[in-house]
């Protein structure tokens, strides 16, 4: 958030938590500082990332009608591997997808399939990933 401000860069973040509901931590207008959104998380269980990215994509339709969206997902990927290779499989012509594991396994292919090179699996991998992520992105 501090760079999109200082810089003054035309872009809405929006964040959301998931397991299975998606639950709505900060507005695409919103301000709010870390500390305010690290108390609105809530750690959960039972991730169902497919509906999620359904879900977010009906949010994109209604609350986001302009520019071009790019939707960030970030987990472990602890879900079975048909609903990975859904997850790859699935094409949203309206926004972007991008996956960014933590501490996935990656013994799996479909895993190897879903994230490529973006796998945060040590704290000193965060920039790295998040860097090329967000790069490869744009």
């Amino acid at each position: 958030n501090r760079v999109i401000e200082e810089d003054n860069l035309p872009v809405n973040i929006g964040i959301y938590s998931f397991n299975h509901h998606v639950q709505k931590l900060k507005d695409f207008e919103e301000h709010v500082t870390n500390e305010e959104l690290s108390k609105r998380y809530i750690v959960r269980g039972d991730t169902h990332l497919l509906s999620a990215v359904n879900k977010m994509a009906e949010v994109f339709q209604t609350e986001c009608h302009e520019g071009d969206h790019v939707l960030i997902i970030l987990t472990d990927a602890c879900v079975n591997s048909s609903q990975l290779k859904a997850l790859r499989n699935q094409a949203n012509q309206d926004m972007k997808t991008l996956y960014i594991g933590i501490g996935a396994e990656m013994h799996r292919q479909e895993e190897k399939d879903l994230f490529g090179d973006y796998n945060i699996k040590m704290e000193n991998d965060v920039i790295t990933v998040l860097t090329k992520a967000f790069m490869d992105t744009v």
